[in-house]
Order: structure tokens, then C-alpha cells, then sequence
């Protein structure tokens, strides 16, 4: 008999090893398992559909855990005692009154293997006791041999309609049926990290390689049908997979009646992570696809359903580096339109300086991008790149037109407007329309001398069609921008550029969208004009008027019914309806349907949070400011002093203050006047002046400096070149001809304590307000928190690896921080502030992952926020870590409150030794 075996009694305990994270009671499923206790009961279903609660609810509410066994299916001690045949029992030996065994987790078994462990579950239900096993779909393999056993699957553990109406605590959340698949999965609907605990699950599948890869695709595509998987793996296989999928994994949404398929809503990131070093192989199984072909063949599809944003972010995310420019490039326009401005600046970062083969037509891309998410400034900056180079396509050089002239100021206005006339006087419509034909066809232009009217030109497809339609978009766009203020003439060239428009543009697809921001100024133009009680229109603006509305409202509504979010120039166009709300009404036409005002609130809805998202972006990217200094009350009075003595130094000597910042990348000011990072462009000359601002204005001895920068030159050599970097420093930080900053006499180096100041002192005060004072109480603790994670969040000059003595400073203060977030943690916790506790303790211990009061703090505070289950994650993540990598058993505070939570005894907290 194996200690394994032994172990997996519960004997009237709950499992070690099974701790609910969120218990949600499921009584009808406990029903269902108790409605026939004579066969073997599988659960059968994905990650995160509650299989383990399942049992454990099971185990529980029947059986208190009397007579039961909970054995481990992931273990290799399992799989060993299967394979000796003896696996029953052994059971029945440790306990012959077993009542149930629970096979949790279990893993794929074959052949010999499958039929043994057979054998063990009909000798335990021979004996009388009950089974379940839990398992997922791709590791069922005992369906051939346990014939007579119960099965419930991923659509018996998904969330039934009641529990999808109501949240983790059973509160209602006004959710009513038809649910989708994210409100049925149990996980997503009652965890916070639901979507990671999927994806994990499918990243482990034992799946064969063509079906983990369509499982991915139904993921990456969120929507779609089965022609999309058909158009990658062949009809055959499609419909194999799309069977086998379909019946075992509820959160891929796939109704096999419609042959259509509506996924969880997985966030591209998370699913880049999960699937982070796999895509290469999954796109071999989509016939023998690079992952770079695979990813922007996907993302192409998602344009053309309408989820642009999706496709930028995945291509962004799972594509090549090297190949996400020429991507923005070809599919920029088509992005931006479909409303992903966000995504695509988000992108663009990624690879602005790589080499771009058209950095022009990047250029105007994000010009266009920036004004569709408010962006004025860098829009016009990008728009003037474009402006500047000669050699542009006119799609380019239209579009940065246009941005210059929506975002500029009034003389930027007229000038882009000037600009417009000039370009429409070269190249009137006709003569656009003969020079896309000629481009298309022998390069030679065509005859000029028929009049306009007479002018034929002969239908075309393909990439004629599509430069016809782009030289029309751009044309409308720039003759209606021009009379954007007068609606009678921008009326009239809107009309005049559809009149030439042949054949009919299709309203769902890409060609509509310039046509509707075109007439979404038109129509402002005319909400103006109504507002300032404008005369009646006349009969010719009457029935020009009916074209326009007639297509706006056929292009919402046909692109409303074919599911299609509204893009930039229909969202545009059906903003500018709605404001004429009134006036239709009064004219007795057809105003905005039910369905196009849901899609236009949508819409509006995800722009609002695109454009916080790229704020937010903004923010990450852009250089942290230095922040004020934080510490205790007691200590403001002296520090506000202090501070007005430098300040008031600092002007009598009519010098600005030199404000150093060491944590992070370096900064230096003087004043409110950034320094160049390329002025300290040399190592040594950032090192010296990093030890003068350690040194806190204390004297340094040349020798010690020449030691510190050359500790292994010679001593003369050493002088000289301490003497060079000492002017070289002192020419960079000149104010009018001098350096009042550097001071060097007989004493020794020193920085003027008058007049700089360092972040370093800021992040003693911080230390010492968490380690020893009242700050949490007198501050907040939330205000420290956000120094903690902001300015200091990283390490003090972290490419300098090789100075001794900056390496010994900044693991100095490294230490300092961890002690004092380990003492803050225990001090708010203490004072009944369980989640500044936690969150202080989770910084310690990512700072330091090696320490075991780190762990013993983290420990403490998540289970006076009562995560039980994430405190045990950390016990066993330590003690792995300890075993492992230093050979050592956890020490007793770690112990102590390991007990505690088996015992669920809070006391033992108490008595958990500190180690402040």
C-alpha cells in the first residue's frame, strides 16, 4: 500500500488540496448526480466550468467527507498505482466502509492503461461505492469502455438561465435570455480572472494539432461562421471539427443549425499571452501557413466582418514585429474607417522607428487616426511630415489635408483650404476618373478633347473599381470640406460626386463609410442652419436633400441588418440624423430606426472607452513627472522649511533649481527646463553625477571618486581623467556661462545642497513614513501606494550594472523598500485595513520574490481579506521555491499560519512570530 493512497482519504476533512476560491452552491447539478449513484458519474467539460466544486459540493453535502477519497488524477504516483493493478484495493484496504472516490483532474489514458483503471472503477462500484471522475473533453477516453456511466458535459455545468440572471453573491443583474456565452460560462460570470482560466484550458488541451488550431481561430474571430474555419483547414475537416467542438465547448458559442459560431469575448492580450510560443505550430496545421500569413489572413477577416479594432490588436499582438508596418500600411484605411483609431496608434508605437518602406502614407495614417480620437497636436504633426515630402499618392496627401484643416486653428484652416482648391483645380473629377483608367490599363492618358459630359468610360473591376472609388471618396471629401459652412453649395457637391458614382456603392462595405462622413457634414451644416432659423430650403436643395437621407438611412439600416458595427463615417453620419431629430419629423421623413439607434449608442459607448484607452496609452508611454515628497505630518513643518530655504538659496544665487532623478531612466532639469538625454550620452559622466546626488551634498575625496568611476587605472591616469569629466560635467550643467551647481576646494567634491534636489530623498522619506510612522493614517495609505507603484516603482538607474557602488546602493535601497512595505502591510492590517494590507504585501513580495517575510506578510493579509485559497497559493509556491532552490523546509511563521488556515483558527495568527 502506497502513502498516495493514504493521503487521498479525507476521513472527515475537506481535501488539502481543494480549496474553493468561490463557492457557488449548485443544487440542481448535486440532483442530477444523485438520481443514479450505482453507475460511474464523469464530468466531462472545459477549465473553468466548475467540475472540481462540482464533486466537492458533492462530496460534502452527501457524504461530510466520511468515507471519501479525493485522488489526485495529475499525479504520477496515480498513474504508478494504476499500472500495478492494485489501485482498488488499496482503497478498500485504507477504508472498507468507502462510500465514494473522486477522481479529480484525470488525465489521458490509453490502451492498457484506460482498460485497468476501468477495472478499478467497476470494482469500487462492485463493492458499493460511488464514482466520479472529472476530467476535460479531450482527455475522455473511457467512453468506450464504461458504457452504463452518467456524463454531464460542458452544456449540463454551463450556467443555466437563472444563475446567468444573477451575479456571484445571487444578487439580480437585470441580464435576461437569450444569454450569451460569456454569461454562461461559470468561471467568467462568477471569477475575475474567468477569461485567463479558459485560455489556460485550452492552451493545455490534448487536442490533435488541426483542432487546437481551429479552436483558436473560433477565439481569435470571437463571431463568425463555419466557411471561415472551412477557408483554412478544407470542408472536411471543418465539419469534424466543427462537431466535435461544438458538442464539448459551450464558450466556443457554436450553433451548428446556423452553421454560425458567437465565442467568449476573449481580449486579444490575454489570448496573445496564453498562446505565447504556440502559434507557430498552430498555423502549420492550418495548411502550412507562417504564423505572420496565418495572423493577417485572420485579421483581414475580422475587417471584413467589422471588428477592425479586433484586427489591429491581433496583428499587433501575434504578428512579427517586422511585418506589422506594411500590414498598417496596406490595411490602414480600412482600419480606420472601422473605427480602430486607438488600436492603430497603439500599433504604430510599436514599430514608428523601424524602418517603414512608405513612411509617408504611415504618416497621413496616423495624422487621420490621431483626429478620430481627439488627438489635435500630434495629428498636425503627422499631418505636416506628410505635407513636407513632395512625392505623395493623393490619398495621402488629401488625408493629411483634411486632418490639418479639421484640427488646425483658423489660419491653419484657411491655408489647408487654399490647399484643396489647388488640388481640386489639378485634377477635376473627369480628369481623376481618365487617370485612374489610364493608370489601369497601357499607362497612356485619355483623350482630352470630348466634353465632360460625352466623356465614357469603360466599366472595370478589380483594382480599376477600386481606384474609381477612392479618386470619388476623395473627391467628395475634399469639395464637401470646402463648403462645409455653407449647406446649399456642400449639398449640391455631394449630389453632383454620387451623380458620377457608377456602379451603386455597397452600404455595409468599407467604399460607404467617406460617403457618409461626407454627408455627416453636410447634415451638421444643415442642423446650423435650422438652428439659426435659416430660410426654407428650395425645391432643388428639396430633392437633393431626399438622395442624401435616402442612402444614409439605406446604408445604417442595411449595415445594422447584416450585424456590421457602425464604422467612422456611418457613426458620424448617424449622429448628424439624430440631431435633425426635430427637423425630419417636421419634414415627415423616416428618422433613425430602433435598431440603428441601439448600434448608434453602442458605438458611442466604445468610442468613449477607445479614446480613454489611448489616453491611457498616452500616459504609459509618455515620461513620469517628478512628484511632490511624501511624508509624515510631523515631519511637513521642518520639510516646508527646508524647501523654502533651498528655493529662496536658489534665487539669491539667480540660480533655477537642478532636479535629479535617479529612479527609472535618468533625468536631469534645471528649473522647469528638461536637459537632453543626449548631453549624458557617457556612462561616466551619468555615474558621477549619480554619486554626487547620493552623496547628498557631503563632501567626496577626488580619491574616492577616481575610485569609485576607475577602480582598476592608475592613479595619475585616474586624476586626469577625473579632472576632464569633472569640466565636461560642469559645461553641461552651465547657466549662463558658469556652473553654480558643482563645488570642489580642499575638502573635497560635492553637489550644492542649496541648490538640487534628488528623488532619492524623496524615496527615504516614503521609507521611513511605511517603516516606522503614523503616514498611513495621516496620509492615506492609497497616496503612498501610488508613489510606491509610480515614480519608484522601478530600480535606481538600472542599465548601470557594472559600478560597484552604485550596484551596492541601489540593492541597499531595494532591501529598505521591501522591509518597509512588509511593515506597512502588518501595521494596516493590524488596524483593520485588510486591502492596503494586501496590496502592500503583494508589492513586497514582487519586489523580492526570495524572502519568507515577504510570503508570511502576504499570507497574513490575504487571509484577513478573507482569500483563503490564495493564501495556500502562496504557501506552497514559497515552500516549492525554498525546497527547490535553497533545499530548506519553511520556516515556523510560515508553518504557523499554514495551520492556521487548515484549522481555521485566526488566533494562531496572533501568535505567528513577526520579523519587523
Amino acid at each position: 500500500m502506497t502513502t498516495f493512497v493514504q493521503q487521498a482519504a479525507c476521513k472527515g476533512h475537506r481535501p488539502s488540496a481543494v480549496v474553493p476560491r468561490r463557492h457557488q452552491s449548485r443544487g440542481a447539478l448535486v440532483a442530477q448526480l444523485l438520481r443514479d449513484r450505482e453507475v460511474p458519474r464523469f464530468l466531462v467539460a472545459p477549465t473553468g466550468y466548475g467540475k472540481t466544486m462540482l464533486a466537492y459540493e458533492y462530496a460534502e453535502v452527501v457524504f461530510g467527507f466520511s468515507h471519501v477519497f479525493w485522488v489526485n488524477g495529475q499525479s504520477p504516483c496515480f498513474l504508478r498505482d494504476v499500472d500495478e493493478g492494485s489501485f482498488a484495493e488499496a482503497l478498500l484496504a485504507v477504508d472498507e466502509h468507502c462510500a465514494l472516490v473522486v477522481f479529480e483532474d484525470l488525465p489521458l489514458l490509453l490502451d492498457e492503461r484506460a482498460e485497468r483503471f476501468s477495472a478499478v472503477i467497476d470494482r469500487l462500484i462492485e463493492h458499493g461505492c460511488e464514482v466520479i471522475v472529472t476530467t476535460t473533453p479531450s482527455r475522455d477516453g473511457l467512453a468506450s469502455l464504461q458504457r452504463d456511466r452518467l456524463v454531464l458535459d460542458g452544456a449540463d455545468l454551463a450556467l443555466s438561465d437563472e444563475e446567468a440572471a444573477r451575479n456571484d453573491k445571487g444578487e439580480p443583474t437585470g441580464r435576461r435570455a437569450p444569454f450569451t456565452a460569456d454569461e454562461q460560462t461559470p468561471c467568467v460570470q462568477w471569477g475575475t480572472d474567468g477569461v485567463d482560466v479558459v485560455l489556460e484550458g485550452c492552451r493545455h488541451e490534448e487536442l490533435p494539432s488541426d483542432l487546437a488550431f481551429v479552436l483558436w481561430l473560433l477565439l481569435a474571430l470571437q463571431r463568425g461562421t463555419g466557411q471561415q474555419v472551412a477557408s483554412f483547414v478544407g470542408e472536411e475537416r471543418a465539419v469534424e471539427a466543427w462537431a466535435f467542438l461544438g458538442a464539448r465547448y459551450p464558450f466556443l458559442g457554436i450553433d451548428e443549425g446556423r452553421g454560425a459560431f458567437a465565442a467568449l469575448d476573449v481580449p486579444i492580450e490575454n489570448l496573445a499571452k496564453a498562446y505565447e510560443g504556440a502559434l507557430d505550430d498552430l498555423a502549420r496545421a492550418a495548411q502550412g501557413l507562417s504564423r505572420g500569413v496565418l495572423v493577417e489572413q485572420v485579421a483581414d477577416q475580422l475587417i471584413a466582418q467589422g471588428d477592425a479594432r479586433r484586427a489591429v490588436s491581433l496583428v499587433a499582438r501575434c504578428d512579427g514585429r517586422e511585418r506589422v508596418a506594411p500590414w498598417l500600411v496596406s490595411r490602414g484605411w480600412s482600419a480606420l474607417w472601422g473605427r480602430a483609431a486607438a488600436e492603430f496608434c497603439d500599433a504604430f508605437e510599436l514599430v514608428a522607428r523601424m524602418r517603414i518602406e512608405d513612411r509617408p502614407t504611415a504618416n497621413a495614417l496616423m495624422a487621420w487616426a490621431s483626429a478620430q480620437v481627439k488627438d489635435a497636436r500630434r495629428s498636425l504633426d503627422y499631418a505636416k511630415k506628410v505635407l513636407a515630402v513632395d512625392e505623395v499618392d493623393d490619398r495621402a496627401r488629401m488625408t493629411a489635408i483634411l486632418a490639418c484643416r479639421l484640427q488646425g486653428n483658423a489660419t491653419v484652416a484657411r491655408r489647408m483650404a487654399a490647399a484643396l482648391r489647388a488640388w481640386g483645380e489639378e485634377r477635376s473629377p473627369v480628369e481623376s476618373e481618365r487617370a485612374v483608367a489610364a493608370d489601369g490599363e497601357s499607362g497612356e492618358p485619355l483623350e482630352t478633347g470630348a466634353p465632360a459630359e460625352e466623356s465614357v468610360v469603360p466599366a472595370e473591376t478589380g483594382l480599376l473599381s477600386a481606384r474609381r472609388a477612392q479618386s470619388a471618396a476623395l473627391d467628395v471629401l475634399a469639395r464637401t470640406s470646402l463648403a462645409a459652412d455653407r449647406f446649399d453649395e456642400a449639398l449640391a457637391q455631394w449630389c453632383r460626386a454620387w451623380e458620377r458614382v457608377s456602379p451603386p456603392l455597397l452600404a455595409t462595405g468599407e467604399e460607404a463609410e467617406p460617403w457618409l462622413l461626407a454627408a455627416s457634414w453636410v447634415l451638421e451644416a444643415l442642423a446650423i442652419r435650422e438652428e439659426a432659423a435659416g430660410p426654407a430650403l428650395s425645391l432643388e436643395d428639396n430633392a437633393r436633400l431626399d438622395i442624401l437621407l435616402d442612402f444614409v438611412s439605406a446604408s445604417l439600416e442595411e449595415r445594422v441588418a447584416w450585424g456590421m458595427p457602425l464604422g467612422f463615417g456611418s457613426l458620424a453620419a448617424a449622429e448628424a440624423l439624430e440631431r435633425l431629430d426635430a427637423f425630419l419629423e417636421a419634414r415627415r421623413t423616416a428618422a433613425l430606426v430602433p435598431e440603428v439607434v441601439a448600434a448608434l449608442r453602442r458605438a458611442q459607448i466604445e468610442v468613449a472607452r477607445a479614446r480613454e484607452d489611448y489616453r491611457a496609452m498616452r500616459q504609459r508611454r509618455q515620461p513620469r513627472k517628478p512628484l511632490g515628497t511624501v511624508g509624515p505630518l510631523r515631519n511637513r513643518a521642518a520639510q516646508t522649511v527646508h524647501e523654502s530655504w533651498r528655493e529662496n538659496a536658489s534665487k539669491s544665487l539667480e540660480a533655477p533649481l537642478l532636479s535629479i532623478r535617479l529612479f527609472g531612466a535618468l533625468e536631469v532639469r534645471l528649473g522647469d527646463r528638461l536637459l537632453p538625454p543626449s548631453l549624458f550620452g557617457r556612462r561616466k559622466l551619468r555615474l558621477l553625477l549619480a554619486l554626487l546626488a547620493l552623496n547628498r551634498g557631503r563632501d567626496l575625496t577626488r580619491e574616492a571618486l577616481t575610485t569609485m568611476l576607475w577602480p582598476s587605472s592608475q592613479p595619475s591616469s585616474a586624476a586626469k581623467n577625473f579632472y576632464r569629466l569633472w569640466s565636461d560635467l560642469a559645461s553641461v550643467l552651465s547657466v549662463e556661462g558658469r556652473c553654480p551647481y558643482l563645488v570642489r576646494d580642499r575638502y573635497g567634491c560635492r553637489l550644492d545642497p542649496a541648490l538640487f534636489a534628488t528623488d532619492v530623498m524623496e524615496f527615504e522619506e516614503i521609507t521611513r513614513s511605511l517603516l516606522f510612522g503614523d503616514a498611513p493614517a495621516a496620509l492615506g495609505w492609497e497616496t503612498l501606494y501610488e508613489k510606491v507603484t509610480g515614480p519608484f516603482a522601478g530600480e535606481l538607474l538600472p542599465v548601470e550594472q557594472e559600478n560597484e557602488t552604485l550596484c551596492a546602493v541601489r540593492d541597499r535601497l531595494n532591501i529598505e523598500m521591501v522591509d518597509s512595505l512588509i511593515a506597512a502591510s502588518r501595521r494596516l492590517r493590524v488596524q483593520g485595513e485588510p486591502q492596503g494590507a494586501l496590496w502592500f504585501a503583494r508589492e513586497a513580495l514582487a519586489r523580492d520574490e526570495t524572502r519568507e517575510d515577504s510570503c508570511a506578510a502576504l499570507m497574513e493579509a490575504q487571509m484577513a481579506a478573507g482569500q483563503r485559497t490564495a493564501a495556500l497559493d502562496t504557501f506552497f509556491t514559497c515552500r516549492t521555491y525554498l525546497s527547490e532552490a535553497l533545499g530548506l523546509d519553511p520556516s515556523t511563521q510560515l508553518l504557523v499560519l499554514y495551520q492556521a488556515l487548515l484549522e481555521e483558527d485566526p488566533s494562531l495568527i496572533q501568535r505567528a512570530p513577526l520579523n519587523v
